[in-house]
């Protein structure tokens, strides 16, 4: 959850932060459960591992990203870019 909380705070993209802040705010409500009885054994500790699991596939997937850029082929046009012309 440390991870998700430093995603809210320092993340560049702002869909990513965003995203980030609503996980940290679910997943704040299942840690404060589990001083009265064990949630991660129940269905609000399935989710609380689903989303944070769920995000941190979300900053690697935007960390492979290229940024677009102009002036690429596009990807129908690489079906003809082995071939000589």
């Amino acid at each position: 959850m440390r991870h998700a909380v430093g995603m809210a705070l320092s993340s560049q993209d702002l869909q990513t932060r965003n995203l980030a802040m609503i996980v940290v705010a679910a997943s704040a409500g299942v840690v404060l459960h589990c001083l009265s009885f064990p949630a991660f054994a129940t269905q609000v500790g399935l989710q609380f591992w689903f989303l944070l699991g769920a995000l941190f596939g979300v900053e690697r997937g935007r960390a492979h990203e290229m940024p677009p850029t102009e002036g690429l082929a596009h990807s129908d046009d690489f079906g003809s870019a082995g071939r000589s012309r």
